[in-house]
């Protein structure tokens, strides 16, 4: 009889461990997701706020797990950009905009104009996409 019992309760323990294993799964893939989809949002802002934008990367994942959540609980990310066949590093959400300006030598000329040409984008899981 103890033998059942101890058999029900390894078979119960196996069945949670699975469960709790495949809702982890299931918990981590979306976050992952959600990551890539707001530095696919922040790489369509990018285009529509910068003249001829030609590559968009992303090192990092953005948001909490990267430790870039500012004060005020708003995602961004820094982001390397390419204009002009030169290379910029700023910060920025997925709505948009700079956090902590841009850099001295960015052309203030392709500002606040829209990319109309094809825009390269690495995203931070080595996945490549072309914006058009």
């Amino acid at each position: 009889m103890k033998r059942k019992k101890v058999i029900g309760l390894v078979i119960i323990m196996g069945v949670l461990i699975l469960v709790m294993f495949f809702v982890g799964k299931v918990y981590m893939n979306n976050k992952v997701n959600e990551k890539l989809e707001n530095q696919k949002q922040a790489a369509i802002s990018l285009r529509n706020e910068y003249k001829d934008l030609e590559e968009v990367v992303f090192n990092k994942d953005g948001g909490n797990d990267s430790g870039t959540e500012n004060d005020f609980g708003t995602w961004y990310i820094n982001v390397k950009i390419k204009i002009s066949n030169e290379w910029y590093e700023i910060a920025t959400g997925k709505d948009g905009g700079t956090y902590g300006g841009i850099p001295k030598k960015f052309p203030e000329d392709k500002i606040g104009g829209k990319t109309t040409n094809p825009t390269k984008v690495k995203y931070s899981n080595g996945k490549e996409e072309i914006l058009e």
